[in-house]
């Protein structure tokens, strides 16, 4: 267990500023590392900020309590219970990927009405949604995505590739879109056993006449079949989805393979959407790096806490809870309204040229000494 306290004083001793407890779990190591760490970087972010500026947030401090699972998805319900009977948050934030297990965190804070915001994760599984989800719904953004997309695209057939088992409903779900709008749609996951080789796929795709290719993966997996494309001449364009959530992944890319392609790009200096990009901004100003989707989501559930707080200072946690339901929020990574289907900024589609390689980080993320 971790209190991050961010340059504020604990609560003990004459003069010290009062302090709001918020609770976040996540998995800060093992397997989901890269994503855990991430939020509980932006909620950091959110105490930073505040307690950065004296009296700003009405005299209060904030502090995040963050607990890790690792790999031990089990110790979350223990975990919960420690933050709401002993810690006293106000408010609970979690990423978790078992719908079963967020359920029962979700009985366990509806139990003693604390609110709970859901990062991601299995949020779209669980029928009784007694929380908030941030970021949950990955079809509906990149649909949207796709859509920008398409216009560049022609009429050619479209080919989407991840690398991950757990993507299979988002593959499903851009198949049914593109049937709707009458586009031949071709879907593989590669790097996984059984699925089709680097070879197998570039001939595939050739056969099919497929110009244009949707990745949502590890870019180091996605090189062997644009370099098998380039042997064969063929040439392809790669729009990657996921180039918003690790930009120095991206930036190690050989983007000789890749001439043409589009780069999502949600959180950048280039961002179309205005709140997207003062909040990269602000970000990076503090940080010296741009922030991914992760640190996004972190951030905006630690906010949409303290804001729902700051209401009317509610002294008790199911006055936040009601508060941060009956509101509309215009967060970092969506604007959400009560029993109104949350809208995602506007997603940004660039263009690096090979001959542009040198400049991908003032191009991209707005850091000359990124990507070189």
């Amino acid at each position: 267990m971790l209190l991050t306290l961010a340059l504020t004083m604990a609560l003990v001793g004459c003069g010290n500023p009062p302090q709001l407890r918020f609770g976040l779990i996540a998995p800060e190591t093992g397997d989901m590392e890269f994503i855990g760490r991430e939020v509980t970087n932006g909620a950091i972010t959110f105490a930073d900020e505040v307690n950065a500026r004296s009296g700003f947030f009405s005299g209060f401090t904030v502090g995040i309590i963050h607990y890790d699972y690792s790999n031990n998805p089990g110790s979350i319900l223990e975990q919960v219970k420690r933050l709401l009977e002993q810690d006293k948050v106000m408010g609970l934030v979690v990423y978790i990927e078992d719908p079963t297990i967020l359920a029962a965190v979700a009985r366990e804070c509806n139990a003693r009405n604390v609110a709970l915001i859901s990062l991601g994760g299995a949020g779209w599984q669980v029928t009784e949604k007694d929380f908030v989800e941030l970021g949950a719904d990955k079809a509906t953004e990149w649909k949207t995505v796709v859509t920008k997309a398409l216009e560049t695209c022609g009429t050619d057939p479209i080919a989407y590739v991840n690398t991950m088992p757990r993507k299979a409903r988002l593959g499903t779900e851009l198949q049914s879109y593109m049937g709707e709008r009458g586009r031949e749609f071709a879907w593989q996951n590669i790097g996984q056993p059984g699925a089709p080789d680097n070879i197998q796929s570039a001939v595939e795709m050739r056969n099919k006449g497929i110009r244009t290719i949707f990745v949502d993966g590890s870019p180091a997996e996605i090189e062997p079949l644009a370099y098998q494309l380039a042997l064969d001449r063929y040439h392809a364009r790669f729009i990657f989805l996921e180039s918003q959530d690790f930009p120095e992944k991206f930036a190690a890319l050989d983007l000789s393979l890749f001439p043409d392609a589009l780069f999502y790009s949600r959180f950048s200096p280039l961002a179309t959407d205005l709140g997207a990009r003062q909040f990269t901004s602000g970000y990076h100003g503090r940080v010296g790096r741009d922030p991914n989707s992760f640190i996004a989501l972190g951030y905006d559930g630690v906010t949409m806490l303290a804001r729902a707080w700051q209401v009317n200072k509610a002294t008790e946690p199911g006055a936040v809870k009601i508060n941060m339901t009956a509101k509309t929020w215009q967060l970092a990574t969506c604007k959400i309204s009560p029993g109104v289907p949350q809208t995602p900024p506007e997603p940004t589609l660039l263009t690096v040229k090979k001959d542009e390689q040198e400049k991908w980080g003032v191009a991209l993320y707005g850091s000359s000494d990124e990507g070189k």
